[in-house]
C-alpha cells in the first residue's frame, strides 16, 4: 500500500517564515537520562510506542508466518532501547545501535533491570559495525528524521539487511501540520521536548524516503499513518500537560501520513524465511 497524498503539502509553507527555523542539537542525547519516565522529555516517544511497535511485530509475524523467538533484529538510532526491548521481551535477538553513549548506557542498563541480555552496541548509523547481509530484519524508530544524510543512513541500513529482508522504519512528515504542531507548539511554545530536538527541514516526506529506499536496494511496500487515537482529546490535553506528571494519550496506525507515519521495505533477493544464520558484530565497543 502506498501512502496517502498528505492534506497538509510542503509546497503550502514555501516562502512562509511564521515559524523561525531552529537546526537540531543532537548533543542532547549525550546528556538524556529520562528516556524511561513515561511523563519526561520522550513521553511522546512512549505514547506512540504500543502503536508502532504492534506494527512493526504485525508486519514481521505476516512476513515471516512464524512468531519473533530467534529472529535477528538490528535496531538503527535506538536511543534509549525503548522498541529494542518490545522485541528482546518477544524472544527476538534484538541489537540496538546508537551514537550517544547516554543512550546506549541507559538502554543497557533499562534491559539488565527487567532480566533480559542487552544487546547494544554504540555506533554510527553511516558506519555499522556489522558485515553484509548480516539481519534478516532492520528497523529504525523516531531517527530518520534526526540524521544530516539520509541516503547514507538508508544505504548503509541496506548494506547489512540480508537479501529478501524487511527495513521497517517510523518518522516525521515535512508539512505545514508538523511544522506548526511539532516545532511551534510542542517543541517552540508548550516545550514539551528538550529545546533543538527537531529541525523542521530535517522532516522526511515519504516520497523522499520512498526514494532514498529505491536507491538503495530496498522496495517500498507500505506506508500509514501514525496519529493520536482522537486528536481533539490529544490538542486538549497538550494544553494542559505537565512535563514530570503526565502521561500523553495513545497513538494509533491509520491512513493520513500529514504527522508521523510507519512503513516497510524489502531487500530485492531470495525469500524473508531463509535468513535465519547468527549474527556477530564486528566490534562491539562502538
Amino acid at each position: 500500500m502506498r501512502a496517502t497524498p498528505s492534506p497538509f503539502p510542503l509546497t503550502s509553507l514555501r516562502g512562509c517564515d511564521i515559524l523561525p527555523l531552529v537546526p537540531a542539537d543532537n548533543s542532547i542525547y549525550d546528556t538524556l537520562d529520562d528516556w524511561w519516565d513515561p511523563t519526561g522529555s520522550v513521553a511522546g516517544i512512549h505514547a506512540m510506542n504500543p502503536a508502532r511497535a504492534g506494527y512493526f511485530r504485525g508486519v514481521l509475524q505476516a512476513r515471516l508466518g512464524r512468531d519473533l523467538s530467534g529472529v535477528r533484529i538490528l535496531d538503527v538510532g535506538c536511543g534509549g532501547g525503548l522498541l529494542t526491548e518490545e522485541f528482546l521481551r518477544l524472544g527476538a535477538i534484538a541489537i540496538g545501535v546508537d551514537q550517544a553513549e547516554a543512550a546506549v548506557r541507559c538502554a543497557t542498563a533499562h534491559v539488565r533491570s527487567g532480566s533480559l541480555c542487552p544487546r547494544y552496541v554504540r555506533a554510527r548509523g553511516e558506519q555499522l559495525p556489522f558485515e553484509d547481509g548480516s539481519f534478516p530484519v532492520v528497523m529504525t524508530s523516531d531517527f530518520l528524521e534526526h540524521v544530516d544524510d539520509l541516503p547514507s543512513i538508508i544505504q548503509e541500513s541496506a548494506r547489512v539487511l540480508a537479501p529478501g529482508g524487511l527495513f521497517l522504519y517510523d518518522t516525521i512528515n515535512r508539512t505545514w501540520l508538523t511544522r506548526i504542531f511539532h516545532i511551534g507548539v510542542l517543541q517552540e511554545w508548550r516545550r514539551l521536548v528538550p529545546e533543538g530536538t527537531h529541525d523542521w527541514r530535517q522532516f522526511i516526506r515519504p516520497c523522499e524516503l520512498e526514494a532514498a529506499m529505491n536507491k538503495a536496494g530496498l522496495r517500498p511496500v507500505e506506508t500509514l499513518g501514525l496519529f493520536p487515537v482522537s486528536p481533539v482529546r490529544f490538542a486538549w490535553h497538550l494544553l494542559r500537560h505537565k512535563r514530570n506528571r503526565d502521561t500523553m494519550p495513545a497513538f494509533r496506525i491509520g491512513s493520513c501520513t500529514a504527522g508521523s507515519y510507519v512503513g516497510y521495505g524489502v531487500k530485492t533477493g531470495f525469500p524473508l524465511k531463509k535468513l535465519l544464520e547468527k549474527v556477530k558484530p564486528k566490534d562491539s565497543r562502538g
